[in-house]
C-alpha cells in the first residue's frame, strides 16, 4: 500500500509537470543546482540527482514539498518517456536502499563475533587482529555473500548450499554423496587431488599489490611441500585467483577454471594460505570427528543462521591422517566467529588461544605433504597410540589386521616406548596398506632411496620375525624386507635388511648385540647407489656383512606392505611389540635417525602448537600391564 501511495505521488507530481507553462524558470534547488531549460537534454536519472537523498521516504518528500517547479515538456511521448524513466530509477534505487541496509544490518552482526569480553565493538581493523576467519567472515558481510557461502568461505552450488544448510536433508546424504557435494579434507579420492604441478592464472581484478601477497603464500607451499604451481597454458584445470568473490574457495579439485577470491578487505598472507590449502582438499579444522575431545562449541550464542557452519563429520567424510588436533591451524576458527550476542561460539578445553594463526602451522604443512604424498619431506607414520574410529589401527594410513585368530593369537594395544604399542602375537599380521608405485613398497619407485625407523621389542628371542616386507624371501620382485632371525645353531640372533630394485638386489646382515627383549630403536637409510647404513638406539652400526647383487627382478604383483609376516608365506607365528613406525621415501641423514628416535618424526614442531600437549589427556599411555584389544 505505501508503494502504492509513493506511486501515485510521483505520477501526480509529474501530471503537475505536464501542465505547468512552458517557459516557466527553473529556479535553483535546496544544494544550489539548476535544471537547465534544454528541455530535451533532461533525463529521469539527472532529474533524480538534484535531489541528494537517503531514502526512498526523502526522495518522495523532496519530489513533493520543494520550492521546485517543474518543467513542461514538449510532447506527450517526453512526458510518458520521461515518467516511465522516474518509475524504473525510483524503484531500482529502493531495491539498492534495501540491499545496503539488510547489509549494514548483517555486517554488524558479524562484526559483533571479534568484540572482546566485555563485548565492546570492534572495527575492521581490530578484527582482523582476532584472526584469520574474523576477516574472512567480515569481509565476506561486506559483499553480502556470508550466507550464500558454506562455513563462510567455501563455494558450493546453491543445490548442495540448500542440502547442507537444511539437517533433515542432510541426513539423507550418503558419505559419497557428502563428497560430491563438499571435497572432503584430506581424501584419497583422485577426483579432488591436484597433479604435483598446479596451474594458476590472475584475474585481471587482482591488483599487483594483492598479486604479491598471493605469490609469496604459493612460494610457502612450494618451499615446505613437493607441490609446484606454475602459470596456466592450456591446461584444462587450473586455479583462477580472483577479487570478485570476496574471500573463498572450492575444496579440492573440481575441475575447469576454479576460482581462488581474495577481495581487497581481506587480504593478507593468512587469509592467502587459508583459502589456497581449501583449494588444495583441506577443510576447517572443527568439522573433525574428534573435536569434542578438544573444543567446546556453544551453539546458544551462534546466529541461528550459521549453525550449520558448525557440524562436524565422521572420518569417512574428512580423514584428519591421525594427526593432533591443531589449534593453531590457519584453518581453525576463531573464538568469536558468527556470534550473535559477543560471546565466544568456540573455545579449547585446555584455554589455548584458537584462530589467531598468521599462516600455515607446522601441521598445516604435514597435512598437505600427507594429502598429496609428499614423502620426501614428511614420513609415512603410524605411531600405534590408539585405534581409528572404525576399530582399526590409526596412522597415515587406516592399518588392518589379518590372521586366524586362534588360540593364543593376539593383538592389542599395549604401553609402548613413547606411548602405546602394538602387540602381536600368533598367526596375526598387519597389512599396512596398498601403495602401488610408490617408493615405499617398490624401491625402484625411489628417487634417491629410502629409510624406515621403529621401536622394536620381543617377547622371546627364539623365533623369526618379519618386521616389515614387500617382497619373498626369493627377493625376484621388488620391495624391501626387515627381519628378525635367530639361529638355534649357534644360540645367537641378527637382523637381515633387503632391498630389491630393478635387477639388483642388496643385503645387510648385522648382530647387533643388544637385548631385545627391551625396548631397542632400528633404522635403516638406503640409497640408490647401494649403500644400506643401519642404527641401533640412533647410533650407526656397521655391518657384519654387506652384498649386492644383480637379478631378474619384476615389479610385485601386490601393493601391499606387511608387518609381522613375510610377504608370499602362509604363515609366520612370532610374538613381538613395534612402535612408532616411520618412513621416509628418501634417505635421511644420521641426525635425523636420531631426532626421530628421540621426539618422533615431528621432532621439529614447534611445542606450542598443535594441542598444546592435550592429545596426552585425550590419548594417554597405558599403565605397566595394561591392554586394549583389537575387537
Amino acid at each position: 500500500m505505501r508503494l502504492l501511495l509513493n506511486l501515485l505521488t510521483i505520477l501526480a507530481t509529474l501530471t503537475y509537470a505536464i501542465y505547468a507553462r512552458r517557459n516557466f524558470a527553473h529556479p535553483a534547488n535546496h544544494h544550489g543546482s539548476q535544471i537547465s531549460s534544454d528541455n530535451s537534454a533532461i533525463t529521469a536519472k539527472q532529474l533524480t540527482a538534484i535531489y541528494k537523498v537517503s531514502s526512498p521516504k526523502d526522495m518522495i518528500q523532496e519530489m513533493v514539498s520543494c520550492n521546485v517547479t517543474f518543467f513542461p515538456l514538449d510532447s506527450y511521448q517526453k512526458k510518458r518517456k520521461l515518467r516511465r524513466k522516474l518509475k524504473k530509477y525510483y524503484y531500482r534505487q529502493l531495491r539498492k536502499w534495501k540491499k545496503q541496509r539488510k547489509q549494514k544490518k548483517l555486517k554488524n552482526k558479524l562484526k559483533n563475533h571479534a568484540s572482546n569480553k566485555q563485548g565492546r565493538s570492534m572495527n575492521t581493523n581490530e578484527i582482523a587482529v582476532n584472526g584469520t576467519m574474523n576477516k574472512i567472515i567480515a569481509s565476506n558481510a561486506d559483499y553480502f555473500i556470508t550466507e550464500k557461502l558454506f562455513e563462510g568461505d567455501i563455494i558450493v552450488s546453491s543445490e548442495a548450499l540448500k542440502i547442507l544448510k537444511n539437517d533433515t536433508l542432510k541426513k539423507t546424504i550418503s558419505t559419497r554423496e557428502f563428497h560430491e557435494l563438499v571435497r572432503k579434507s584430506t581424501t584419497t579420492d583422485p577426483q579432488a587431488i591436484w597433479p604435483t604441478t598446479i596451474p594458476y592464472t590472475f584475474d585481471v581484478t587482482v591488483a599487483a599489490s594483492t598479486r604479491s601477497v598471493i605469490e609469496a603464500a604459493i612460494t610457502k607451499f612450494q618451499d615446505n611441500t613437493c607441490l609446484t604451481f606454475q602459470s596456466r597454458n592450456s591446461e584444462v584445470d587450473y586455479l583462477e585467483f580472483t577479487s570478485t568473490l570476496s574471500c573463498s574457495s572450492f575444496v579440492g579439485r573440481t575441475g575447469g577454471a576454479q576460482p581462488v577470491s581474495l577481495s581487497p578487505s581481506c587480504v593478507s598472507a593468512a587469509s592467502a594460505e587459508h583459502e589456497i590449502a581449501h583449494a588444495l582438499g583441506l577443510f576447517h579444522m572443527h568439522s573433525r570427528h574428534d573435536r569434542e575431545s578438544y573444543i567446546q562449541v556453544n551453539t546458544a550464542n551462534i546466529l541461528p543462521t550459521a549453525l550449520v557452519n558448525f557440524d562436524s563429520y565422521d572420518h569417512t567424510a574428512i580423514d584428519h591422517k591421525n594427526l593432533e588436533y591443531d589449534y593453531k591451524s590457519v584453518m581453525h576458527y576463531g573464538e568469536f566467529d558468527f556470534t550473535g550476542n559477543s560471546q565466544k561460539t568456540v573455545q579449547a578445553h585446555n584455554s589455548a588461544s584458537i584462530g589467531v594463526a598468521t599462516g600455515l602451522s607446522y601441521l598445516d604443512i604435514v597435512s598437505i605433504n600427507l594429502l598429496y604424498n609428499c614423502h620426501e619431506h614428511t614420513p609415512h607414520y603410524w605411531n600405534f597410540d590408539s585405534f581409528h574410529p572404525s576399530g582399526k589401527v590409526a596412522g597415515t594410513t587406516v592399518v588392518e589386521k589379518h590372521g586366524s585368530g586362534g588360540s593364543g593369537d593376539k593383538i592389542e594395544l599395549v604401553q609402548g616406548q613413547r606411548k602405546n604399542a602394538l602387540h602381536i602375537s600368533g598367526s596375526y599380521y598387519l597389512n599396512l596398506g596398498n601403495f602401488p608405485n610408490r617408493c615405499i613398497q617398490d624401491p625402484s619407485q625411489c628417487t634417491n632411496g629410502l629409510s624406515v625407523m621403529f621401536w622394536f621389542k620381543l617377547n622371546s628371542l627364539d623365533q623369526t620375525v618379519f618386521l616389515l616386507s614387500s617382497t619373498s624371501s626369493l627377493l625376484n620382485t621388488h620391495g624391501l624386507t626387515i627381519a628378525y632371525r635367530y639361529d638355534p645353531d649357534i644360540s645367537d640372533e641378527y637382523f637381515d635388511f633387503n632391498i630389491v630394485d630393478s635387477g639388483k638386489v642388496y643385503l645387510a646382515f648385522v648382530n647387533f648385540a643388544a637385548d631385545f627383549l627391551n625396548w631397542q630403536h632400528i633404522g635403516m637409510v638406503w640409497n640408490r647407489q647401494g649403500v644400506i647404513q643401519v642404527y641401533l638406539n640412533g647410533v650407526e652400526v656397521v655391518p657384519d656383512a654387506v652384498l649386492d647383487y644383480a637379478e631378474s627382478t619384476s615389479t610385485a604383483a601386490h601393493d601391499t606392505i606387511l608387518v609381522g609376516k613375510e610377504e608370499g608365506s602362509t604363515q609366520d607365528p612370532a610374538h613381538f611389540q613395534i612402535d612408532d613406525l616411520v618412513i621416509y621415501e628418501k634417505p635421511v641423514s644420521a641426525q635425523t635417525v636420531l631426532n626421530v628416535k628421540n621426539s618422533g618424526p615431528y621432532h621439529d614442531k614447534p611445542s606450542e602448537e598443535g594441542s598444546g600437549g592435550h592429545v596426552d589427556t585425550i590419548i594417554p599411555q597405558l599403565g605397566v600391564g595394561a591392554s586394549i584389544p583389537w575387537v
